[in-house]
């Protein structure tokens, strides 16, 4: 992750500042049991904007999804958070050596 940072556009609703902050005074625990349409995505990246400022900006983030096109709707959706994503999905070959390396980089500091 390069940085995760909230988009200059992005203006929360008060539903999802008030789901950010009780998932945080549950020490990051619990599930986002909101509507369809209503920005769980955004309000869990909002959440982890928090947590990443909290973690000195160092945070692996990995976000799992049953289709692909729900793993593009997240990538595009980090990437406006500032982050860069990898799509760990289809033929291993197409990102495992991108990830390694990533996972080399982070636990050894330098990113």
């Amino acid at each position: 992750m390069t940085s995760l940072t909230l988009p200059d556009w992005l203006t929360p609703r008060e539903y999802q500042s008030e789901a950010v902050r009780t998932w945080e005074s549950s020490q990051g625990q619990g599930i986002l049991n909101m509507a369809t349409g209503t920005g769980k995505t955004i309000t869990a990246l909002i959440a982890a904007t928090d947590l990443y400022t909290l973690q000195d900006d160092r945070l692996a983030l990995i976000v799992a999804a049953p289709y692909t096109h729900l793993v593009d709707q997240w990538t595009a959706d980090l990437e406006e958070f500032g982050a860069t994503p990898f799509r760990a999905y289809g033929s291993r070959s197409g990102w495992t050596s991108d990830i390694t390396g990533a996972v080399t980089e982070f636990t050894s500091g330098a990113r």
